[in-house]
């Protein structure tokens, strides 16, 4: 079990080790020039809804190990309905791909039967 804490309380993750085997001859010869894939490291927090929380392993052969992790974000205190509030900051939404000067309807002339 690894220690770690999420909101405040300490929690405790499995931690597994994902040995990748190639059997046989390609086994052996992948062996023999040094290509046999490394461990990857997968952490889960149990429960009745298990949890993802922290992997490390090479994405391809050769390449770097990555840890991979879910994003906490932190919001700010008391600002639980931000999104909804307006402020200096926020812009009136647009349709996708329009410039603001655009964004309004152009008024049109009424247009008449005659030349």
């Amino acid at each position: 079990m690894s220690p770690f804490s999420t909101a405040g309380y300490e929690r405790k993750a499995m931690q597994y080790v994902v040995k990748v085997q190639v059997p046989g001859v390609a086994g052996a010869i992948a062996s023999l020039l040094g290509k046999t894939p490394p461990d990857s490291h997968v952490w889960i927090l149990g429960g009745d809804a298990p949890v993802f929380v922290k992997s490390e392993s090479a994405l391809s052969l050769g390449g770097p190990t990555w840890r991979i992790e879910p994003v906490s974000p932190v919001w700010p205190s008391g600002s639980t309905s931000a999104a909804t509030r307006d402020s200096k900051d926020s812009q009136p939404a647009r349709p996708h791909g329009r410039p603001a000067s655009s964004a309004r309807a152009a008024k049109k002339e009424p247009r008449s039967g005659k030349k």
